[in-house]
């Protein structure tokens, strides 16, 4: 299987959430959007939260 740099980040992150090990924090850098939302949230659920809150300050 061949993965671009975003889906192989993506893909490192969920699995790194299912098996905890260290994962380098500059892969969410190209993560995206919707992916770096996905990620944000499952931590915020294995923390306790049921929302989080993602965007800017105006």
């Amino acid at each position: 299987m061949v993965l671009d740099e975003g889906e192989d980040a993506f893909l490192t992150l969920v699995l790194a959430t299912a098996f905890p090990r260290l994962v380098p924090l500059w892969k969410v850098e190209v993560l995206g959007d919707r992916r770096l939302g996905i990620v944000l949230r499952a931590l915020a659920c294995l923390g306790g939260s049921t929302a989080i809150a993602v965007g800017t300050r105006s």
